[in-house]
């Protein structure tokens, strides 16, 4: 499914292109996150805890407007997305230490390939959706006991989360390169076939941790190459400019 949306969309723009001239240009957007999760372990919903991720959330995208109010981007990303989760009842991992609180924070870095439609004044005020298509390349681990760090662990290609991730997400865009966006993820956050215990929630293994990851961010445009756009020529234009007459003088 994910293929023939890919390919629809490139057959799309590539069409669009040789009917008229398509303003092609690139921005790079700078997201600041506040994500959280949906969970679904210890029978606990109250061990969710709200996480700020400033760095590093970083996107290049290539916009291909269709007049002034239709466009599309296909880009490439690279997000720190994670998830904090506090241990509401702690007597269920130690009776013993029923005061003990267990914080954890995972969080993992991916690399994206995101497309989308927008709609809208595009020089001023539009929405945007899309999907997005993610491979985890480190995951990171942190354990809280108290409040004190205990365990600390970072993987490259981790088996602790899945081969890729996909998300859907839906934002709006305002004047001065600002915007605001919320995504949520389809695939949950740790990988399904993990046999590996999580660390200090004995019992508990990672493919059993169920956390779908949801945020909503503000976004910035650093560099906005809407003045340098490249016009693709069309066969028509070329041809019009062809049939020009030319003149010639000694």
């Amino acid at each position: 499914m994910k293929k023939i949306i890919l390919t629809a969309l490139a057959i799309l723009i590539f069409n669009i292109g040789y009917a008229q001239h398509t303003p092609v240009y690139a921005v790079t957007t700078y997201e600041l996150i506040f994500s959280s999760a949906q969970y679904n372990v210890f029978d606990s919903k109250s061990g969710n805890v709200l996480r700020f991720s400033p760095w590093f959330n970083l996107e290049e995208s290539v916009n291909f407007d269709i007049g002034t109010t239709i466009g599309f981007t296909a880009g490439l990303s690279v997000k720190n997305i994670g998830i904090i989760h506090k241990l509401s009842d702690p007597s269920t991992v130690d009776p013993k230490f029923e005061s003990t609180t267990i914080r954890k924070k995972f969080r993992s870095y991916n690399i994206g390939i995101p497309v989308s439609f927008k709609l809208g004044n595009l020089s001023q005020f539009f929405i945007y959706g899309g999907y997005e298509f993610e491979i985890p390349i480190n995951f990171r681990e942190k354990t809280y006991i108290n409040g004190a760090k205990t365990k600390y662990e970072s993987e490259w290609f981790s088996n602790k989360t899945p081969r890729y991730m996909q998300s859907l997400f839906l934002g709006l865009k305002f004047p001065y390169n600002i915007g605001v966006k919320a995504r949520y993820y389809l695939t949950n956050f740790f990988a399904n076939d993990c046999e590996d215990y999580v660390h200090d929630y004995p019992a508990i293994k990672y493919k059993d941790f169920e956390a779908r990851v949801f945020y909503l961010s503000l976004t910035i445009d650093l560099f906005n190459k809407m003045d340098t756009r490249i016009h693709i020529p069309t066969p028509n234009s070329r041809n019009k400019r062809n049939r020009e007459p030319q003149y010639y003088y000694n």
